[in-house]
């Protein structure tokens, strides 16, 4: 066996290990009638008279990103870096994907942070419960045979199964190509992985599903207003606004786009939404206000932002507020525009999702005007 079947096979030794340490958190030890249940001879005729399981309801398929170890990286100070800017990146990269609803990074930070505070190991499966995520993704990666693996972890929260996703790229590559190339690697095996967990839990569905269910087949008539600053970005991105109109769209809703203008007086109170209508009807209206800044990223490779978004859902005849949400993330990327887009996006999607949660049913609106 060479070094790199070694390799592979202590990656799947760590990666079953985890998966036996979950397990054993997930299923206590059993007693006296749980034991006597085991061995008790089963009655054949009794069989036919046990009730049929009901199937598992579908849930939101929210994901985490939570702890990474770069021991493929010598310099401990650099190495640590790398461990935090690690995850903020993938979670950057995966909120792109509709399959995922991420859970923002600032909250994944604490919770860890918050266990390691208390001296106590990093239960990975009760911090995904505790941040009410339904998958969690983490691992780690070291050097070997001229190469750099990264065994990567994927837990269903629900259950405890465990996936593993080793993805691997040459030691020499320069940082940049090498975080992209081993993001897209590991994004390309997620979904085989996903529909294998998929046997043994409950269903889930992602953003687009989680509107549909929420609004049935019927349409309703939206409009959507962004105010949007990127501090650190020359031209600001229209991520969290494209974001709001293709969900809902693609959710079979009928979307109408405020432009920069109406929105910011929307935003701001110098208009109502009857003004900015201008004689259209619609039944909700959707109002997001986000601010992102670059931050000192441990990575030179990579361009950090810190953000907040917050979203007002309007009735779309009386114009007084339904719901709010609000919420703070972090973005990474190659580039400050695409950090700065990639947080909006992600973080939009979640808030997106939970504050339509809130909607009260409405009867379908008339026709838009076309003027």
């Amino acid at each position: 066996m060479n070094a790199r079947h070694i390799a592979i096979a202590s990656v799947g030794l760590w990666i079953v290990a985890a998966a036996a340490g979950h397990a054993q958190q997930a299923e206590p030890p059993a007693g006296p009638a749980s034991q006597a249940g085991a061995t008790a001879p089963r009655d054949a005729a009794a069989a036919p008279s046990e009730p049929t399981p009901t199937p598992a309801p579908p849930v939101l398929r929210t994901l985490a990103v939570l702890d990474y170890e770069a021991a493929w990286i010598d310099d401990a100070q650099a190495a640590g870096r790398m461990a935090e800017v690690w995850p903020t990146y993938v979670a950057t990269r995966l909120g792109a994907m509709d399959e995922w609803v991420m859970v923002e990074r600032p909250r994944v930070v604490e919770a860890i942070k918050g266990v390691r505070e208390e001296g106590r190991p990093l239960d990975r499966r009760a911090v995904g419960k505790r941040l009410g995520a339904r998958f969690v993704l983490s691992g780690r990666g070291f050097r070997m045979d001229g190469k750099v693996m990264i065994a990567n972890e994927l837990l269903d929260v629900e259950t405890g199964e465990v996936r593993g996703l080793v993805v691997e790229f040459a030691a020499e590559a320069p940082q940049g190509s090498m975080l992209a190339e081993a993001c897209d690697k590991l994004i390309a095996q997620l979904p085989a992985k996903l529909e294998d967990l998929r046997s043994a839990s409950h269903p889930t569905f992602g953003a687009v599903e989680a509107i549909r269910r929420r609004f049935g087949t019927t349409a309703r008539h939206w409009c959507v207003a962004a105010v949007q600053r990127c501090e650190g970005v020359e031209a600001e991105s229209a991520a969290l606004k494209s974001e709001m109109e293709r969900l809902l769209t693609a959710a079979g809703q009928k979307v109408r786009v405020l432009s920069d203008s109406a929105a910011e007086a929307l935003a701001t109170g110098r208009k109502t939404l009857s003004d900015v209508l201008d004689g259209d009807t619609v039944d909700y209206c959707v109002i997001g206000d986000a601010r992102a800044a670059v931050m000192e990223s441990a990575s030179p490779e990579l361009a950090l932002f810190r953000g907040s978004v917050e979203m007002r859902l309007l009735d779309g005849r009386t114009g007084h507020v339904l719901a709010t949400e609000a919420t703070g993330d972090l973005g990474a990327a190659a580039t400050k525009a695409e950090a700065a887009a990639g947080l909006l996006r992600a973080a939009g999607r979640g808030l997106l999702v939970r504050l339509l949660d809130k909607a009260p049913p409405a009867s379908p609106s008339p026709a838009p005007s076309s003027n």
